[in-house]
């Protein structure tokens, strides 16, 4: 299966890609406006094109089923996240007009957190920089 590639870290804000870049500290121009923002990483999605969830394996149950998706490639680093169940709302859909309305139950998360997701993915990468760094000797 092909995977998704990465094309830089874009500003939740502004809007700007810096591509090639390992910036931690939020967007360096809206800093220098004075404001804080977030970057996100920006993903190239067209070598999945086509792609259905048949083509997903079955396990593991977690968010590293969907690995082809993720901006990183290294051995994941799991407590087993994700693949939390949906919970139909019935009664509170039917009040307010939705009749198939369904949340998330994240308490099935290793820490109850939807941000269990985001640490794992996070985590990973920080893991797979730090071991390409010793490997080059810095």
């Amino acid at each position: 299966m092909s995977a998704a590639r990465v094309v830089g870290l874009e500003c939740l804000r502004c809007s700007a890609l810096f591509e090639g870049a390992a910036i931690f500290t939020g967007c360096p121009r809206c800093r220098d406006r004075g404001v804080a923002a977030s970057l996100s990483v920006k993903l190239d999605l067209s070598p999945l094109h086509g792609l259905t969830t048949d083509a997903f394996p079955a396990t593991p149950r977690s968010l590293w089923r969907y690995r082809a998706l993720m901006p990183v490639t290294a051995h994941p680093v799991s407590l087993g996240e994700g693949a939390t169940p949906l919970v139909h709302l019935e009664r509170l859909g039917r009040r307010l007009g939705f009749p198939r309305l369904y949340a998330k139950d994240e308490s099935q998360n290793p820490t109850w957190s939807y941000k269990d997701r985001l640490c794992s993915v996070a985590v990973t990468h920080a893991v797979w920089r730090a071991r390409r760094r010793r490997r080059a000797g810095r």
